[in-house]
């Protein structure tokens, strides 16, 4: 954790703003969103998609974003009301395992043969 002595292109010179309006981060995002469009309907595929996104998350989070950091609490203490106010700490959250688990169990799920059968018993 900690800033270098000389912040160099890309340290502390860079807004929210300008970042978002980078044709970099617009061609990215342009390119993510056409790869989701060709995934839709492609389970196995979107979920790569988002293990990858994850990962790279992470990896930025680890990295840069964890050396980026103030090292003088006021300023760690300013950037983490910052963070409060513009809408939280960036997560990318997993699917909760209930409702994986309420969408097995919905009729519309259940093949025809096996609407009968019942492997946890009438009270279960």
């Amino acid at each position: 954790m900690g800033r270098d002595a000389n912040p160099g292109p890309g340290r502390d010179s860079v807004s929210e703003a300008q970042v978002l309006g980078d044709p970099r981060y617009r061609s990215a995002m342009a390119s993510l969103g056409s790869l989701v469009a060709e995934l839709k309907g492609n389970d196995r595929g979107l979920l790569a998609l988002l293990r990858a996104l994850e990962r790279l998350h992470r990896s930025i989070q680890d990295g840069p974003f964890q050396e980026a950091l103030p090292d003088e609490r006021n300023q760690l203490d300013t950037l983490m009301q910052e963070i409060d106010r513009s809408g939280g700490w960036p997560y990318i959250p997993r699917p909760q395992l209930r409702e994986f688990l309420e969408r097995l169990r919905s009729p519309l799920q259940v093949a025809p043969e096996q609407e009968s059968v019942n492997p946890v018993g009438p009270n279960g």
